[in-house]
């Protein structure tokens, strides 16, 4: 490990309270006794997702004495969302920290979230997000999960290389992608009409590598992180919905989580908000510094009023087609309205 992550991972653990001192060997993870929590995560260890996650880990098993230690499997080692998802339902993982479309798998509606032009910027997703907390929430538990924290990905905009993507119609001169079992996504594509190709996270950089994508729809950070962002050229600087996930702990019969003591439920708790609302600030600062380097490498476009109407009605479709068939209309609604 490079010195900067090293640094980084020290200035974490001191912000969230916790001991800098190295913890002893023999915890739960390598055998010892003690309760193991396995975590799955897309997110690169080097990332600012993995510098917190690293963090929090290391502050959870010095505070509990290695009685519980976390174990995270960055970078999509345990496989995609849609794996991480089936592996906590047959306890190979205990828990995942997943974009919406992981969530999707649990309770589909999430991707209500994830409507194009519902949420132009946080304070607006913060505010619907927390209105309806308590749903998400029961309905994860019926599910049996429990959605312990919520997380964020980034402002999303369009990047494209070849040329820039002004209006709707321009992806038609695009090849374009969208996440397996993502709805919302390949609705989108379909109202344009255009056909993409679905594909999962790790297997979009060398779609654009060797040329079978040309452009993107996601956040600045994320493309930075995942090395997408070096072989963009155009980027609008238009924003076209945020990508936001959540830290999801399985709770089904013979649990991890249901069979943790009440100390350790405590230290999991409480370490895993602040945690959270460290990873929080972070993203949202880092997205925006993303998107302005973004903005001097790439070239930039701005819309004009006409053409941000015409991205309008293509969103207006997509809510229209998604929600009563894919999503529920009712919830769909409720994110909407939590959004005004």
């Amino acid at each position: 490990m490079s010195r900067k992550p090293v640094l980084a991972v020290t200035l974490f653990a001191a912000v969230l309270g916790f001991s800098t001192t190295a913890s002893a060997d023999g915890g739960p993870c390598d055998g010892g006794p003690g309760t193991c929590i396995k975590i799955g995560t897309l997110a690169p260890k080097q990332s600012l997702w993995g510098t917190v996650f690293q963090a929090w880990a290391k502050g959870v098993k010095e505070e509990s004495k290695n009685d519980l230690e976390l174990q995270f499997f960055y970078n999509g080692t345990q496989g995609d969302e849609a794996a991480m998802v089936a592996k906590m339902r047959n306890k190979q993982l205990d828990a995942a920290a997943i974009t919406a479309r992981g969530m999707a798998f649990i309770w589909p509606h999430i991707l209500a979230f994830q409507l194009p032009g519902v949420f132009t910027n946080w304070e607006k997703l913060d505010k619907a997000r927390n209105a309806l907390l308590p749903e998400l929430q029961a309905e994860f538990e019926k599910k049996g999960f429990r959605l312990v924290g919520n997380g964020d990905v980034g402002v999303a905009h369009m990047m494209s290389k070849g040329g820039p993507i002004k209006v709707p119609a321009d992806l038609k001169n695009q090849k374009c992608s969208y996440i397996t079992g993502d709805n919302v996504g390949s609705t989108f594509l379909r109202v344009v009409g255009v056909s993409g190709t679905a594909l999962e996270v790790p297997s979009i950089l060398p779609a654009i590598k060797n040329g079978t994508v040309t452009v993107l729809n996601a956040p600045a950070l994320a493309a930075e992180q995942l090395q997408w962002a070096p072989e963009m050229e155009h980027i609008n600087t238009m924003p076209t919905g945020i990508g936001i996930g959540g830290l999801v702990f399985f709770t089904g019969p013979e649990s991890k989580y249901n069979n943790l003591s009440e100390p350790q439920r405590e230290i999991l708790k409480r370490t895993g908000k602040n945690a959270g609302d460290i990873l929080t600030g972070r993203i949202r600062n880092a997205d925006k510094a993303s998107f302005e380097r973004a903005s001097q490498k790439m070239t930039p476009y701005n819309p004009s009023d006409a053409e941000k109407a015409k991205w309008n009605e293509v969103f207006a479709q997509v809510y229209s087609q998604v929600c009563g068939s894919a999503l529920d209309a009712g919830f769909c609604g409720r994110v909407k309205a939590a959004a005004q």
